[in-house]
């Protein structure tokens, strides 16, 4: 791959973890006339085209449309350079900001796992939501079947340890099958006020859910603005105890080809 592998060394290049492609299980906004001709055709001529060189393909409680895409594109452009992430988002049931947000929790899984569709079907089976049926057993992602089942699906971190080790294992070293990324300001765990004045944090017990989720991630979707909060060892309530400083990563989360033109990258 000489493109990949450079003879210069090492070279910047934009990656955009947090892109939805059409048919995303949320405000899906990509819309074509049917004279302009293809959803999929048009999503897959606005990625090769962009200055990306790396995507994480996401969608709620789903990596159906990333298998998709990835076939889709493939089939199109067979000798593109792109590479492609699948990126599961999780709206969790924490309301910790200002905002009332509730948090999102990204899980980017590594293209490297064997047999990756399925690893990542079982772990959606194994993945409780808050939805429960009958006498109150909680339905699993795999089960969301509409519209109105993934917009009102929301998990906890508790629910997500349960999937992963019971997908790969109780002494899996989760670094070798994915990444975590909680979103930090919009649908995140820090308003912008929180974010840069330690002092202003909320209740007590909101911020021990902060930090609970803080020590779960292994970085943040962000900005700028997050940067040094994160790279803070001394972040969490409990000032003793030091936390990693952690990356900041910002993505587009676009939702429709206008945002693709505005924000990709």
């Amino acid at each position: 791959n000489k493109i990949m592998n450079s003879p210069r060394g090492s070279i910047w290049r934009k990656w955009d973890l947090h892109i939805h492609t059409p048919k995303t299980k949320k405000n899906n906004q990509y819309r074509l006339e049917e004279k302009d001709g293809d959803v999929w055709d048009e999503f897959c001529k606005k990625i090769e085209e962009s200055d990306v060189a790396v995507f994480g393909i996401t969608d709620y409680f789903s990596a159906d449309n990333y298998f998709t895409f990835v076939g889709k594109f493939k089939d199109k452009y067979p000798d593109s350079q792109k590479q492609f992430f699948p990126n599961i988002e999780l709206c969790s049931s924490y309301v910790v900001n200002k905002a009332q947000e509730e948090v999102n929790i990204h899980l980017l899984f590594n293209t490297r796992i064997e047999n990756l569709e399925q690893k990542i079907k079982t772990f959606l089976q194994n993945l409780k939501t808050n939805k429960t049926v009958g006498e109150g057993r909680y339905i699993t992602a795999s089960e969301l079947s509409n519209q109105s089942d993934y917009e009102e699906a929301t998990t906890t971190r508790e629910f997500i340890e349960a999937a992963l080790k019971e997908t790969f294992g109780n002494k899996a070293d989760l670094l070798n099958y994915l990444l975590i990324f909680t979103a930090a300001n919009n649908d995140g765990i820090r308003t912008e006020t929180e974010k840069l004045n330690g002092k202003v944090r909320g209740k007590k017990k909101k911020a021990t859910i902060t930090d609970e989720l803080d020590k779960f991630s292994d970085g943040f979707f962000g900005n700028s603005g997050n940067i040094e909060y994160f790279l803070n060892e001394n972040r969490l309530e409990g000032k003793e105890e030091k936390i990693k400083p952690k990356p900041v990563v910002t993505g587009s989360d676009a939702h429709s080809f206008s945002q693709l033109d505005e924000w990709l990258g």
